[in-house]
């Protein structure tokens, strides 16, 4: 009988553990070969960090307010992710969105480029979308920093409100 029970203990310990393995493989080699990452605008998260440098946006209202540009979020991923594509959903007020930018070189070594689509929304904002090639990127310790850059449309301070930053990484 007290062998059955520790024959028995052992089985599910090692169906747990391969039922763990599989779980994890799961979670980093998505089967669709995408993963999909949504920034909490206003907090870090395992994969993205929130937009900054802290004096240059505001958070109010689930908007992250851009009053100056350069801002800068910071992505982590897997070696086998080689394209990004990268959303933004914002509305001007009183600042462009002029482009977004991968990092290539230490220091300030940024590729910034124009989205390739715009699309508007009913609620006055729009979605710009952007391709990025991650074999060309410069990484610290496997994180890769992006830059979005604005422009003001007057003289007058204004600002850039983001409403929505997703990436989706594909191999």
């Amino acid at each position: 009988m007290k062998k059955n029970l520790i024959e028995l203990i052992n089985m599910v310990l090692i169906f747990s553990a391969i039922g763990l393995i599989l779980w994890l493989v799961n979670q980093n080699f998505p089967a669709s070969g995408e993963l999909q990452i949504k920034s909490a605008l206003a907090k870090d998260l395992p994969m993205i960090s929130k937009l900054g440098p802290e004096g240059r946006i505001k958070i109010k209202d689930n908007l992250t307010l851009v009053l100056d540009g350069p801002v800068y979020f910071d992505l982590r991923f897997l070696p086998w992710f080689k394209k990004a594509r990268i959303f933004i959903q914002y509305q001007p007020k009183g600042r462009n969105l002029e482009g977004l930018g991968r990092q290539i070189g230490p220091g300030f070594n940024y590729e910034v480029q124009k989205a390739l689509l715009i699309s508007d929304f009913e609620d006055g904002f729009s979605q710009a979308v952007f391709d990025f090639d991650l074999t060309r990127v410069y990484q610290r310790k496997n994180i890769t920093r992006f830059l979005i850059e604005t422009k003001p449309s007057s003289q007058l301070a204004g600002e850039l409100r983001i409403k929505e930053l997703k990436i989706i990484l594909s191999r």
